[in-house]
């Protein structure tokens, strides 16, 4: 499926393909099972027909993870199937460049591409963006050293959700 190949015809002198082509060899593509026909004259003249039966198999059907972001130094489960062996091209970051559900840990947004193989030797390709966020910055203010069964005021500085720990001691 969408794959070129080439058919020969031997034992004569012409050929002549239900294509019209009139080569010897002849290279074909075909979308669909097809069968070709080739007329072979020799050079007393006599002629045979031979066929060739082409049979397209369908490209493995991958299913993968969509697109993903994570935080700078996470990690995200690329999961992909549809096949029985797997080779990422771009294997910077990835936990096993042959595995179907490799864990990835790249440093920088990173686009991924597979090419899946069946049991019938097909292949397709495919592929997924990791996108790597930047971690906020962030300042919890300066250390400080304080008395027992006193109190003193936290404060954070930077974008985003606040979560201080530990919170026993917190009011």
């Amino acid at each position: 499926n969408g794959f070129t190949t080439s058919i020969y015809a031997t034992g004569g002198n012409n050929y002549s393909w239900n294509t019209t082509e009139t080569t010897q060899q002849i290279s074909i593509s075909p979308s669909t099972n097809t069968t070709y026909f080739v007329t072979v004259t020799d050079s007393n003249n006599c002629s045979n027909i031979a066929t060739i039966n082409i049979t397209v198999l369908p490209k493995p059907d991958i299913t993968i993870s969509p697109n993903t972001k994570i935080c700078k130094y996470s990690s995200a489960q690329i999961n992909c199937s549809g096949g029985n062996k797997y080779t990422w091209s771009t294997s910077f970051g990835l936990s096993d460049s042959t595995a179907a559900n490799p864990v990835a840990s790249p440093t920088t947004t990173t686009t991924y591409y597979v090419t899946v193989t069946d049991n019938n030797l097909c292949t397709n390709q495919n592929n997924i963006i990791i996108e790597v966020l930047d971690l906020p910055s962030v300042y919890a203010g300066p250390d400080k050293t304080i008395c027992a069964n006193t109190s003193t005021l936290l404060t954070a500085n930077g974008n985003g959700s606040y979560y201080w720990q530990p919170s026993a001691s917190l009011n």
